[in-house]
């Protein structure tokens, strides 16, 4: 029964996804229909780059059309990718020639590049680190954008920021190096996915940061689902797509209430208080 299940479930999982192949065909003809004639958005701005995970289970279906319609509407922004490891080897190693050879193409792309898998968190710091800017737009790699976006996001004045979510989500989120030096890295104990952002806004609020959101039309997160993850076969996962050594360790080092406590703090992405433990020094 449970081997009967897998097979129906990877069975959905492909036609899940051949129907968002479809779907982003359908928006790339639209895109090309639309752009056509109008030349993207030229600024030169050394004030941001752009940064982006992904991994092989993104690559064809979203990591690609995504890159193309990025590279086009900021040509001249720098691009940083960490590309993550993968548990089969072979696949990986042939992954990598695979997106190393599609991402040669463009002049303004660097890459960072695991064969084991990396922890989000130690992502994230590279794509910050890794920066010509002082600033970086990081981006999930299953996002689709329109034509609006790029003229979206410099209209918004998010730049004069040095933290803020899009849309509220932690799917893409501007964040400078000054917040780096004040509130500190993405915490590398997170080994897997799951529950980095959540920590890092929490640690945000305690430092006496606003969470500051800008609402930029043009951009949106798929969440794809997936049990394909970097880590392993049989990943444990909890809130059905991340990892759950990420959610044991949250638990260690933060807790919760729903009413208001002496050393607590109210998060937003969390929806409760949140105040620290001793065990973990914060």
């Amino acid at each position: 029964m449970l081997l009967r299940n897998k097979f129906i479930y990877n069975k959905l999982i492909k036609v899940n996804k051949l129907i968002w192949k479809i779907r982003i065909l359908i928006w790339e003809i639209q895109w090309y229909f639309t752009f056509n004639g109008i030349k993207p958005n030229s600024i030169q701005s050394d004030f941001f780059s752009i940064g982006i995970v992904t991994y092989v289970d993104r690559y064809e279906v979203f990591f690609k059309p995504l890159i193309k319609k990025l590279t086009y509407s900021f040509p001249n922004i720098e691009i940083n990718v960490c590309i993550n490891g993968y548990h089969d080897k072979d696949i990986q190693q042939k992954y990598l020639v695979d997106i190393l050879n599609f991402l040669s193409k463009y002049e303004n792309i660097k890459i960072v590049k695991f064969i084991e898998p990396q922890g989000l968190s130690k992502l994230w710091n590279l794509l910050v680190k890794n920066s010509n800017a002082p600033r970086v737009l990081i981006m999930n790699d299953d996002l689709i954008i329109r034509n609006t976006f790029s003229n979206n996001f410099y209209n918004s004045n998010i730049l004069l920021s040095d933290f803020s979510l899009l849309n509220r989500s932690w799917s893409h989120f501007l964040i400078s190096k000054n917040i780096f030096e004040r509130v500190g890295d993405f915490d590398e104990n997170f080994l897997g996915v799951g529950n980095e952002d959540e920590d890092y806004e929490t640690r945000l609020v305690f430092s006496g940061y606003n969470i500051l959101n800008k609402q930029i039309k043009g951009i949106r997160n798929i969440s794809f689902p997936t049990k394909n993850f970097s880590y392993s076969e049989n990943m444990e996962i909890s809130n059905k797509k991340y990892s759950s050594v990420n959610f044991v360790y949250f638990n260690k080092k933060w807790q919760k209430s729903s009413i208001p406590q002496d050393g607590f703090k109210y998060v937003e992405i969390l929806n409760c208080y949140v105040g620290p433990k001793s065990e973990i020094n914060v």
